[in-house]
């Protein structure tokens, strides 16, 4: 059958009216029967709600003969994916489609077909809600505070995890020595891979990589008492 299409809600395009801008979810038909025999079936209805900003959403009824003659010709009436809630949209056209890849919440949201304020919302609640944490823009780490206790999250297993695939994955450029530069005089630096999740290791790794890699000669040296810039600045001495 036809692939169903799915949109980021936004909800600035929900109807202004009152009326219109209400929403309900699906009912069940015991509920549906509350609202038959309710004086006040708006008491079912309920505002906008926040939760629902950019969650993926599909259309059910394209033709509102009666908002399309006043005024809104691509009107339309969408259903969340998330809980079936029903908002009546002003212009279907508007809407921003959910590639599949996307819907799944991406390790690196550069990675996403449209990087937008829709999308990033998306991939970071989708992630969030199955405990991933982190999530990588490039280089730069997002973080969002799960508000639990997550000990196995970084537990030495963990650790070790990401220092492995890390090592494994290094492809040289060139094999870094105290003596061996490149033509700006600067070491030649690792390119490093991972296909593990993105986590506060890897870029602790990194970082650590990076350092060692510039200033090689660290490794070599015992120096309990001296900072990095105490290395650094003798190094500049001795020159």
């Amino acid at each position: 059958g036809k692939a169903k299409v799915e949109y980021y809600l936004d909800l600035s395009l929900v109807l202004p009216s009152e009326k219109d801008a209400a929403v309900t979810k699906t009912p069940s038909k015991k509920q549906q029967a509350a609202i038959d025999a309710s004086s006040n079936p708006e008491d079912y209805l309920h505002p906008n709600n926040s939760k629902h900003l950019f969650v993926p959403c599909s259309v059910v009824k394209k033709d509102l003969t009666e908002i399309n003659n006043n005024g809104y010709p691509n009107a339309c009436l969408v259903k969340t994916s998330q809980d079936g809630t029903l908002y009546k949209i002003r212009d279907l056209s508007k809407l921003i489609p959910i590639s599949i890849t996307d819907k799944r919440g991406v390790s690196d949201v550069l990675t996403l077909s449209d990087v937008s304020e829709a999308s990033l919302l998306h991939t970071l609640r989708v992630r969030y809600a199955r405990d991933d944490i982190y999530t990588f823009t490039g280089p730069i780490l997002l973080s969002i505070n799960p508000y639990k206790p997550m000990d196995s999250y970084y537990s030495e297993e963990q650790m070790y995890k990401y220092y492995t695939q890390l090592r494994q994955t290094t492809t040289m450029t060139a094999r870094p020595s105290p003596t061996k530069t490149n033509n700006n005089g600067n070491h030649k630096r690792p390119v490093t891979t991972s296909n593990n999740e993105p986590h506060l290791f890897q870029v602790a790794d990194r970082a650590y990589t990076a350092l060692m890699d510039h200033y090689p000669y660290l490794a070599t040296l015992d120096h309990e008492d001296e900072t990095i810039m105490d290395l650094h600045n003798q190094q500049l001495f001795d020159q």
